[in-house]
Order: structure tokens, then C-alpha cells, then sequence
């Protein structure tokens, strides 16, 4: 086994309780991340190491999940009501388009309601036109046509679902598209999937597993089609080649380095195609050693 590789942080905020869920990077660089314990995304310069709150959704809005781009600069977001201590307001969940390009306000403007989602997490992009929906509460995937302003269900497997006994309802949760395949992380089956689509979204073959054993929130996917997950409770990123078992490469259980990491993607900027940055909920869910938080962040670990 190789040595781990180390993680640094970028960006931290200043209050244990925070709690950011999902990372996009723009083709300049920036970084946008999710905050699921407050109805906002943050900018933060990997340059720099400074951030601020860019985006603000207004009531009853309560916290923002996944984030895709779906043409230059102009992203979809999930938003809806969540506590982490109550859970999710079924019915609650929408998608809006938000235009970085835009000069002003970033405004979101409301693409659909998706009313009969239970919690709407990672998002992935089609085509300029369509974005995929992952709703963890009730195993299912969501195409949602940004033109029409609808969505429409158009996966639903077991191995998306939460299995029977499972601590938390959370199923399918990150998701994402690569010649001709979706893949997707089972967060409560502790293992990550993919099945072959047609172009109108039906499954065109087996879900297959790639791995097991690791509690992966969301992930990135390489150009070669390898995984890297975040596995939030565990601490630890991981690396998943088909046909391979995972193997973790940063980041231990009784860490904060990577305190709960949920998401991550791969640099833009100069010479930084080969780092992946992670966003955290310093261990807000699961304390490390039973005790351990501190606030989200963002953390940098070179590949290469």
C-alpha cells in the first residue's frame, strides 16, 4: 500500500457546526461550495486562501446540496429544507440556475420544483440542457429539463435505496456522467455503482458494483473513469479503479485532516488539474474519537 498523501487546508470557516456538502470549480479556478446547514454558497480563492458567501436563498430555503455546471458559468443547485437534526422536509426540494458570468447580484432563478423528492443531494450534468437529481431519501434519479422547468423520474434501482435497518434514509448520493454511464455512491450500502444509460436515460445493462466497504458521500470522477470519494464518516478519501479494489490514499478515522469530508473535485486553474480539493462537516454527524469537531472547510491534496 502506498503512503497517504497529505491534505492541507484552504479555507476554513470560523464556527464548529458549519457544514459544507458539495464543490464545484469554475473554469477560472474559483471554488464554489455548498453549505447544507444554511442556504448559501461560498466562493473561496485556492490562491488566496480567502472566501465569502456569494449566493443566498431566501426563505424557506434552509440549505444547499448539490452543484453542477451545466454551460459556462452557469450552474444548478439543489436547495431545500434540512436540519441535521430533524432531517429533510419532504416536498421541499427545487433546482435553480445561478449565472457566475452575470455581472450584479448572483441571483438563483428557479428551474423546478421537484415536490415528490424527499432530499434532493448530488446533481450531475447531461447535457447543456439537462441535469441528473439524485434524491438520497428515496433512492431515485431525477432528469430535469432546465428548458421545460420540469423534472421527471427516470432511474430507480435497489441499489439506489437506503437498505432495511440502515441508521439514516440516506441511498443514492453523489452522482455523475461518463461515456455513456452514470455512476453513483450508496452512502448506507457502502458502495459505489454504475449502470450504462441510453440517450433517453433508461438503464441499458446491470448496475455493476465497483467497490464496497467504504461510506462514500460524494466523489470525482478522473478522465480515465476512476473514482476518488469522499467517505464522510471515515475521514478519508478514496480511490476506486474499475476492476480494482478501493484503496484509501488520505485522511484516517481519528483525524480532523479530513474531518467528514463530503464531497470533492478536481482543480481548474493553472497547473492545478492534479488537486483534488475536498469540503468537509468537521465531523459535525460523527466526532472523531467520539469527541473531535471543528468548523467545515476546504482542504487541497496533490495527486501527482
Amino acid at each position: 500500500m502506498a503512503s497517504l498523501k497529505k491534505a492541507r487546508t484552504v479555507f476554513q470557516l470560523e464556527s464548529i457546526g458549519t457544514w459544507f456538502e458539495n464543490i464545484a470549480v469554475r473554469s477560472n479556478g474559483l471554488l464554489l461550495a455548498t453549505r447544507v446547514d444554511a442556504p448559501e454558497v461560498w466562493q473561496i480563492d485556492p490562491t488566496t486562501g480567502t472566501g465569502s458567501v456569494v449566493v443566498t436563498f431566501p426563505p424557506p430555503i434552509t440549505g444547499v446540496t448539490g452543484i453542477t455546471e451545466l454551460t459556462a458559468d452557469v450552474f444548478a443547485i439543489g436547495a431545500g429544507q434540512y436540519n441535521a437534526g430533524s432531517g429533510t422536509v419532504v416536498g421541499s426540494w427545487e433546482i435553480h440556475l445561478v449565472d457566475f458570468a452575470s455581472p450584479g447580484s448572483l441571483t438563483p432563478t428557479l428551474v423546478t420544483k421537484i415536490p415528490e423528492a424527499g432530499l434532493i443531494n448530488g446533481l450531475a450534468t447531461w447535457d447543456e440542457n439537462t441535469v441528473l437529481a439524485a434524491d438520497s431519501e428515496f433512492g431515485a434519479l431525477y432528469k430535469v429539463d432546465v428548458g421545460a422547468r420540469s423534472a421527471a423520474k427516470v432511474l430507480q434501482h435497489e441499489e439506489m435505496t437506503s437498505p432495511a435497518g440502515a441508521p439514516m434514509q440516506i441511498g443514492i448520493n453523489g452522482v455523475k456522467v461518463r461515456d455513456g454511464h452514470v455512476y453513483f455512491s450508496n452512502s448506507m450500502r457502502q458502495s459505489v455503482y454504475r449502470v450504462a444509460v441510453n440517450a433517453g436515460l433508461d438503464a441499458a445493462g446491470p448496475v455493476e458494483t465497483l467497490a464496497s466497504g467504504f461510506m462514500v458521500d460524494d466523489f470525482a470522477l478522473d478522465a480515465d473513469g476512476t473514482v476518488y470519494g469522499a467517505t464522510h464518516p471515515m475521514n478519508t478519501i478514496v480511490k476506486i479503479v474499475p476492476g480494482s479494489p478501493g484503496e484509501v490514499i488520505a485522511g484516517n478515522v481519528e483525524s480532523l485532516e479530513l474531518a467528514a469530508g463530503t464531497a470533492c473535485a478536481f482543480g481548474r486553474g493553472k497547473d492545478d488539474g492534479k488537486t483534488l480539493y475536498v469540503v468537509t462537516a468537521g465531523a459535525l454527524v460523527a466526532p472523531v474519537k467520539g469527541e473531535l469537531r471543528e468548523p467545515a472547510k476546504v482542504a487541497a491534496i496533490g495527486l501527482s
